[in-house]
């Protein structure tokens, strides 16, 4: 007997069905656990590097839908910068596929989720955005205890919330002397004080307490250092006294105040500067003479109410070293490329009680109008930018 042929028709057809049957069970597979897939986005870094993979297992994850979204969230804490935004944006568009009669029955994962503080500030405030748009009343009601929230965006909706329920400073100043309400809007705009980061509802809340008749420090709130004791010019000709210690900068952790050096021009001694700037500018060319291929040291004494991680904020056209306590935080050695504020962020951590901040200064010998700058200005912050620090009143002679 003679062997029967399969038409190419029939070969075909079940070709067919066993990839169909493959992707169904693949699909399943993937709707249990979608770990395999949240990798290869966890995978992906800057370039090509991972971007084809990532867009595959983005399909396939926006395919999976909503029992996805909240791991999506939750591996958004150790994810790189690229990483990062193919999770959050394969949450935001399966929520945004969504029905809104389905996505509600996320909104406890989603407050659960933005409850948890140790979680990626952009995945909370995007697991909060989406839970204002499915229950507003529960998202709002999640604002009254975030006023120290560690994620600027949340905190910054708190403050705006607060705020909105108090009046504005013409409405305040037009309130009588003896309003009972002004000691309730005191207390009130205090506290949104201390918790508000952004500039924009710092100084707003700021014109209110003016308008009852308080003076907020915005030095203080921002942690500017304004205070110091300064001595140079030392020389830095051929841009080499950048990695050279002049005496001064021998004892970083005490520097001796009474003490009297050789400089670039002849003796200098330390002198006292307290900066009339907003921001607590240090004009190294008014205090100690505009120059060229000069560097000079800076030291401050600030008070912190704790043992804590913070942050010294370092703006600067010219390269600089800076030590806490002794101990050497962070050197850049680049002359004139900007002059931003926060332009360095040197993690740091404060001591309680009494720290040291020290700082070296140089300046080049270019000549142009642009590089005439010998300047800085320094604050200490946490990580929303908030201050930290305290400064009693420049002492006129601190020796060891």
């Amino acid at each position: 007997m003679m062997p029967r042929h399969r038409s190419w028709k029939g070969r075909l057809g079940q070709l067919l069905a066993l990839m169909l049957a493959w992707v169904a069970l693949s699909r399943g597979a993937w709707a249990e656990s979608p770990g395999a897939e949240i990798h290869t986005l966890l995978s992906a870094d800057v370039g090509a590097a991972g971007q084809m993979q990532a867009a595959a297992a983005y399909d396939r994850l926006i395919a999976m839908g909503l029992p996805v979204v909240v791991p999506l969230l939750q591996s958004a804490k150790d994810a790189n910068p690229i990483a990062l935004h193919w999770l959050l944006c394969a949450a935001d568009r399966i929520l945004a596929d969504a029905r809104h009669d389905d996505a509600v029955l996320l909104r406890d994962g989603l407050e659960a989720f933005v409850r948890d503080r140790t979680q990626r500030d952009k995945a909370r405030f995007l697991a909060w955005d989406w839970l204002r748009r499915i229950d507003s009343d529960a998202a709002q009601s999640l604002l009254s205890g975030m006023l120290d929230d560690p994620a600027g965006p949340l905190r910054r909706e708190a403050v705006a919330r607060r705020l909105a329920e108090l009046p504005d400073a013409a409405a305040i100043q037009a309130a009588a002397k003896d309003d009972p309400r002004r000691q309730q809007w005191r207390d009130a705009l205090v506290a949104l004080f201390r918790a508000a980061r952004d500039r924009d509802q710092v100084q707003g809340i700021a014109q209110r307490l003016r308008a009852l008749g308080e003076a907020p420090d915005l030095i203080e709130h921002y942690g500017y250092v304004r205070q110091w004791h300064i001595v140079g010019p030392f020389d830095n000709a051929g841009d080499l006294g950048f990695d050279r210690t002049f005496p001064p900068g021998e004892k970083p952790a005490a520097p001796v105040l009474s003490a009297s050096f050789a400089g670039k021009h002849g003796d200098v001694g330390w002198r006292p500067y307290v900066s009339e700037s907003a921001v607590g500018l240090i004009d190294l060319n008014a205090a100690l003479g505009e120059g060229k291929g000069v560097t000079a040291y800076a030291a401050a004494w600030v008070r912190s109410d704790a043992d804590q991680q913070a942050q010294i904020r370092v703006s600067t056209p010219n390269a600089f070293k800076v030590w806490l306590n002794g101990e050497l935080a962070a050197t850049y050695h680049v002359y004139h490329s900007g002059f931003e504020p926060d332009q360095y962020t040197v993690p740091c951590r404060l001591q309680q009680g009494e720290n040291v901040i020290f700082i070296k200064v140089c300046q080049n010998q270019q000549t142009q109008d642009w590089a005439r700058y010998w300047a800085f200005y320094l604050r200490v912050c946490d990580a929303l930018g908030g201050g930290v620090i305290h400064q009693e009143p420049l002492p006129g002679t601190k020796t060891e």
